[in-house]
C-alpha cells in the first residue's frame, strides 16, 4: 500500500510538472521568442524539441529577464541540441552556473530521452549525404572535373571515408606499394613479417596501390575480405590499359606465395567474384575486371 501511494505521488508530481512546463512554453510562444515556429515533422524533432523544453524550464530562474536575450539564448540551446547534444549539460552549465540540484535534474532528464542518439545517427546520415552529393558534383561538374586529380585529391578524399565502400571497411594501405600490402596482408592475420623482397607485376614493376581496405566475412568466423581500390581521375574512360594494370596487381598477388592464405578473400570486379584460396590451394582462374564504382565513376577495384 504505501509503495502504490508513492507512485501515486510520483505520478502526480511529474504530471504537475508537465503541466507548468506546457504553460511556460506556451507563454514563450504568445512572447515570440520560443525557437520552433511548426510542429516536429519526425521523431528526431520532437525528441529535440521535447528535451529543449525540459532543459529550458529546469533552468528558468536563470533565463535573462530581456525577451531579446532569451530570444538569442534560446537560439543558442537549440543549436546545441540539434548539432552537439552531448554537449548541452556544459553549455547550460557554463551559461547559467547551475546549482547541484539543478544539474542533477538535468542528467537525469537527459538520460531519459533517447535524443543523442536519434540526433547522432540523423546528423551523421546528412553528412554523408552531402559528402556524396559534393563529391558527384566534384567528379562530374564541367568546371571540376578536367582538375581533378586521382592521387592528390581523389584518394585523399576517400581515405578518411571508407563508408564509401562498405560500413565495415578498415583503410590499410593508401598511396603504398604492393610489398606493403603484403606486410599489411600478414599483420591482420597475426602473421610473422613476409619474407624480404618486392612484390613484383610480370613485367619487374613494384606497382603502387591507391587503397587497400579489409573486413572480416560476415558470416563465417576467422575469414576476412580485402579490396584493393585503383582510382582514376574522372576525365579517363577506363580501356585495356586501365584493365592490364588491374589485372598486373591481382596476378601479382596470385603469383606470390606469401600471400597465400585459405580464409582469406580478395575482391575483384563489380560484382564481388573473389580471389580466394580455398583449402590452402591458389585457383587457376587467371582474370581481373576493371570496374567504374558510383560515385565517382573513376575508381576501379579487383
Amino acid at each position: 500500500m504505501l509503495a502504490a501511494a508513492r507512485e501515486q505521488l510520483r505520478a502526480h508530481f511529474r504530471a504537475r510538472v508537465a503541466e507548468r512546463r506546457r504553460e511556460q512554453v506556451a507563454e514563450w510562444r504568445r512572447d515570440g521568442i520560443y525557437p520552433y515556429a511548426t510542429d516536429p515533422a519526425d521523431e528526431r524533432e520532437r525528441a529535440e524539441r521535447e528535451t529543449f523544453d525540459a532543459v529550458a524550464t529546469t533552468v528558468l530562474r536563470h533565463l535573462p529577464k530581456s525577451k531579446g536575450t532569451r530570444r538569442t539564448t534560446f537560439a543558442l540551446l537549440r543549436s546545441v541540441l540539434s548539432h552537439e547534444p552531448s554537449d548541452v549539460l556544459r553549455i547550460a552549465d557554463d551559461l547559467f552556473a547551475l546549482t547541484k540540484r539543478e544539474r542533477d535534474e538535468l542528467i537525469r532528464l537527459l538520460e531519459r530521452t533517447a535524443l543523442s542518439s536519434l540526433i547522432k545517427a540523423s546528423t551523421a546520415a546528412a553528412d554523408r549525404i552531402d559528402f556524396l552529393t559534393a563529391l558527384e558534383h566534384l567528379v562530374f561538374a564541367p568546371e571540376t572535373k578536367p582538375r581533378v586529380k586521382e592521387r592528390d585529391e581523389l584518394r585523399r578524399i576517400l581515405e578518411d571515408r571508407c563508408w564509401v565502400f562498405g560500413e565495415e571497411c578498415a583503410l590499410h594501405v593508401s598511396d603504398r606499394s604492393l610489398h606493403e600490402v603484403l606486410v599489411q596482408h600478414c599483420r591482420l592475420l597475426g602473421r610473422d613479417a613476409p619474407a624480404p623482397g618486392p612484390v613484383l607485376r610480370a613485367d619487374g614493376r613494384p606497382g603502387r596501390v591507391d587503397l587497400m581496405l579489409s573486413r572480416a566475412a560476415r558470416h563465417r568466423k576467422g575469414e576476412g575480405h580485402h579490396l584493393v581500390v585503383e582510382l582514376k581521375r574522372p576525365g579517363v574512360v577506363l580501356g585495356m590499359a586501365e584493365f592490364s594494370q588491374i589485372s598486373s596487381y591481382a596476378e601479382a598477388v596470385l603469383s606470390d606465395d606469401r600471400f597465400r592464405e585459405p580464409v582469406v578473400t580478395w575482391i575483384s570486379g563489380s560484382s564481388a567474384t573473389p580471389w580466394t584460396t580455398p583449402c590452402g590451394s591458389w585457383p587457376t582462374r587467371r582474370t581481373a575486371s576493371p570496374v567504374a564504382r558510383s560515385p565517382p565513376p573513376a575508381s576501379g577495384s579487383w
